[in-house]
């Protein structure tokens, strides 16, 4: 009795410690330091460098778990998740199913792949959309700012839309920042994503010196014949 008990509790969890790598399912591989798979509940949990890959997302974190049956991937402490597209989003938490197509995080910080950065207080994405609530845009290096913890312009926004798709960046209520000074409001605002190449539309802002006029700041817009 007591050895069935014992074979139908190891049936139930396993304790991957030597192999720390396994398969979960077709397209997810799941490496870390520590694997803890429920066989019965379809559940694996992930502890030490932690790394998910499949054909759309790579996710490192120090721990997660995998819910196989339900699609969800919840990350957890240092999270970094690299999309498709090359994009970097960190946060401390995200949940996610392994198409990265249905998200949700707190605190978020996307470097996109052109390194321009969006930060926000929470982020959700539903297909191709990204939604970032509270957030702020710059494509400034933080190497070439002039003063610190300031970049040369940004966009602060109530709401913050990245349509993939499209390869659009749209802005509701958005204040125009020049070395964090605010300067101009809209209440929608667009431009191409670090994706295209050429549109009609306004591109980012120039801040430049001139000899007479001193700093000089211009928000060109480019006609595409």
């Amino acid at each position: 009795m007591i050895n069935g008990i014992s074979k139908y509790l190891i049936s139930i969890v396993f304790f991957l410690y030597a192999a720390n790598y396994i398969i979960a399912d077709d397209d997810v591989k799941i490496i870390a330091d520590e694997i803890v798979f429920d066989n019965t509940e379809e559940v694996i949990s992930a502890a030490g460098d932690v790394i998910i890959t499949n054909e759309k997302i790579k996710i490192n974190s120090d721990s997660a778990v995998y819910k196989k049956q339900e699609n969800k991937i919840k990350a957890s402490k240092n999270v970094k998740i690299t999309d498709s597209l090359n994009n970097n989003y960190y946060s401390e938490e995200i949940l996610t199913n392994k198409e990265f197509s249905n998200s949700s995080a707190d605190s978020i910080k996307i470097r996109m792949n052109d390194n321009s950065r969006i930060v926000g207080r929470k982020f959700k994405k539903i297909e191709n959309i990204n939604i970032i609530s509270d957030a702020e845009y710059t494509p400034c290096n933080e190497e070439g700012y002039i003063l610190k913890n300031c970049p040369g312009w940004k966009l602060k926004a109530k709401t913050v839309f990245h349509d993939e798709k499209n390869k659009t960046i749209y802005y509701d209520h958005a204040i125009l920042y020049i070395l964090n000074t605010p300067i101009i409001y809209t209440p929608h605002f667009s431009h191409p994503d670090p994706s295209v190449n050429k549109r009609t539309g306004f591109v980012p802002p120039i801040i430049s010196d001139d000899n007479s006029l001193g700093q000089v700041f211009s928000l060109p817009y480019f006609i595409n014949i």
